[in-house]
């Protein structure tokens, strides 16, 4: 895979892929497996897996048979599209302001470029003109590749940054950052689901921003008493 462009991080993707469905099926056969990818559930739950996550199942196995010379009839399941919950500036200035400096950092630079953290990672000493307050990214997955001027306030946030981190091939750590977005993910299925209820009580339709505001008012509530 690697000699035909594929990224490292989908070689181990399809390596870990492949671990599991031999676990629960037999990879020479190819109807067997096809069953266990269409009746797979989350798990330790009866939750039957998401089709996105079928057909990166798919692809995975394909990847074994085309090496294999394994003939099968690869299926597709269909995708519906998600309406993508776009944060608000005030959400984003939430999560920067409760950040550690290091974070903080990285979070400013991904909201000001517009950049994926993937991209961010590849981020080099070499890319970033401290002179010139000048970060250049390198496009992925299709990405535009380019450069960015960053406002004052940012770049310094960068200059202190960088005291810490010298002399590092890879100056923003996509790993921790990944877990990081993970909470963050987390934290907004948490709001969807307290705006749900606090729509239940007040019979008016809510939003993560209101439930953002019910808690910060909960909050404020406390620190008074």
């Amino acid at each position: 895979m690697k000699n035909n462009g594929n990224a490292e991080s989908v070689i181990q993707t399809v390596a870990w892929t492949l671990k599991h469905l031999a676990r629960h099926t037999n990879l020479l056969d190819p109807e067997q497996v096809k069953h266990y990818i269409a009746n797979a559930t989350i798990a330790n739950t009866t939750t039957p897996i998401s089709n996105s996550t079928k057909n990166k199942r798919v692809f995975c196995y394909d990847k074994f048979c085309q090496y294999n010379n394994i003939e099968w009839t690869k299926p597709k399941y269909r995708v519906e599209p998600k309406v993508p919950l776009i944060p608000t500036q005030a959400n984003v200035e939430a999560i920067i302001n409760c950040s550690s400096r290091n974070y903080a950092t990285i979070f400013t630079l991904l909201a000001e470029i517009g950049c994926s953290p993937t991209e961010l990672h590849n981020t080099t000493h070499k890319d970033i003109d401290l002179d010139k307050g000048v970060v250049s990214i390198r496009g992925t997955k299709g990405h535009a590749s380019g450069k960015y001027k960053l406002k004052k306030a940012t770049l310094e946030m960068v200059r202190k940054y960088l005291l810490t981190h010298p002399c590092m091939h890879a100056v923003f750590e996509v790993t921790k950052l990944t877990r990081t977005i993970k909470v963050s993910e987390e934290n907004s299925r948490r709001l969807w689901s307290l705006a749900g209820k606090l729509q239940q009580e007040k019979g008016v339709k809510q939003s993560p921003d209101d439930a953002i505001s019910y808690l910060l008012n909960n909050q404020r509530e406390k620190d008074n008493r």
